[in-house]
């Protein structure tokens, strides 16, 4: 009850195998068979989702992030290209190398500068973004003084010295300003005024003084001055010397007449 191995030959073209024996007894080939090699691995292979638009609405001028997934769902290891279109035309393209079973992500950034609704294709997944004129916003009030007037720059004590000067608003918002004077440094008079962006206003003062001099005027940096003249009042008449006057000259005229006709008496 024993086996026995007995020298054999293996002819693998024939598929053949030839033992010498020298009785009849119960024979049994008996061998191994090498195991089967795995399957190969498939071939990388690639799928496009997650498709993001950030944002969806923006200024013109300004950046659009479009980014998608790109995932490996092959058995190994490949590149592939990932293409951007918008409006139809190519945009952009990324090479980006996944290793099996594993995703990456893949970002553009784009910029239009016209006002417009974009449609943004990848690899078959579609969206779009919108972008929307800049809102510029105006430039806020500003201001400036021009053309001051003192009128008239003589006056006699009491008498109003009239005081213009123009405001313009040279800035994008109507807005408000204090127009201030002051006379000889000292504050005399000040007026609001409202005024629509690109306008202009008049702003007057009346000013009067009793005592004679000269005045400066400032407003907001803008110098004049006025005069304020002294009255000198014309003398009187003085009736006692006149009458001694005339007296003495009609002595006088009397005094001569009488010499002459005495002389032509004699």
């Amino acid at each position: 009850g024993e086996w026995v191995e007995l020298p054999c030959t293996v002819d693998p073209v024939n598929h053949t195998i030839t033992a010498s024996v020298a009785h009849f007894t119960t024979f049994a080939i008996i061998g191994t068979v090498p195991p089967v090699p795995p399957p190969p691995p498939p071939p990388a292979r690639f799928t496009v989702s997650s498709l993001g638009i950030s944002p969806s609405e923006l200024p013109a001028g300004e950046e659009v992030t479009i980014s998608v997934l790109v995932a490996n769902t092959g058995g190994k290891s490949g590149s592939y290209t990932v293409v951007l279109k918008i409006d139809g035309v190519k945009e952009a393209e990324e090479r980006v190398t996944v290793r099996a079973g594993l995703s990456k992500e893949v970002t553009f950034s784009v910029t239009r500068e016209e006002a417009d609704s974009y449609e943004v294709t990848v690899d078959g997944r579609s969206g779009s973004f919108t972008v929307v004129p800049v809102v510029v916003p105006p430039e806020p009030a500003a201001f400036s003084l021009s053309s001051l007037a003192v009128e008239p720059t003589g006056v006699k004590p009491g008498e109003a010295v009239t005081v213009s000067i123009v405001v313009a608003n040279t800035g994008g918002e109507s807005g408000s300003y204090t127009v201030v004077l002051k006379i000889d440094g000292v504050k005399e008079a000040e007026e609001m005024v409202t005024i629509a962006a690109g306008e202009s206003q008049e702003v007057s003062f009346s000013v009067t003084r009793e005592e004679a001099g000269t005045y400066t005027v400032d407003v907001d940096g803008l110098s004049g001055s006025f005069t304020v003249l002294l009255l000198v009042e014309p003398p009187g008449v003085n009736w006692a010397l006149n009458g001694g006057i005339i007296g003495a000259v009609v002595i006088v005229a009397g005094l001569i007449i009488f010499l002459v006709f005495r002389r032509r008496a004699y």
